[in-house]
């Protein structure tokens, strides 16, 4: 009975009704449809699409209002975490990104991956304007793919 009110709340859009209700089952009573109705009431939860390849990491500012993403398709995107709008693309790697992080003022991201030159071999790590997109250093040096960065 808990569960059909529950679901009729959710239905009629009174999501803070159902959470209330389902945060009194005891946890013996959880089952598939609890779990549902529980997703169902974050209606702020959303999905982010815009890449074109496998998403490698994700990482929030440091004031919870954006997020960054890097993916195999060489780009890096920028989030604005409560409307899941893209504000921006970061075009620069040259071949998979695999690691992004903001540095803690917000102002600038790092991104780590594949990069490659034929000729030179050399990955690299970018440092990125975090309002412009424009690439503001690009450091060389390593000989393999750059899987992990951190500020």
């Amino acid at each position: 009975a808990g569960i059909a009110l529950a679901q009729t709340k959710v239905a009629d859009g009174d999501f803070v009704g159902a959470k209330t209700l389902l945060d009194r089952f005891p946890p013996e009573l959880y089952g598939w449809e609890w779990g549902r109705l529980q997703y169902l009431c974050h209606p702020e939860v959303f999905l982010l699409t815009g890449h074109t390849q496998r998403v490698t990491s994700v990482a929030f500012s440091p004031d919870g209002k954006r997020l960054v993403s890097g993916s195999g398709d060489e780009t890096i995107k920028i989030w604005d975490a409560e409307s899941g709008r893209e504000l921006m693309t970061l075009d620069g790697h040259t071949y998979g990104v695999e690691s992004v992080a903001f540095f803690p003022d917000g102002k600038r991201i790092v991104s780590g991956g594949w990069d490659h030159s034929i000729r030179q071999g050399v990955q690299t790590i970018r440092i990125w304007d975090a309002s412009s997109g424009r690439a503001e250093m690009t450091l060389k040096g390593h000989t393999n793919a750059v899987r992990s960065v951190a500020v």
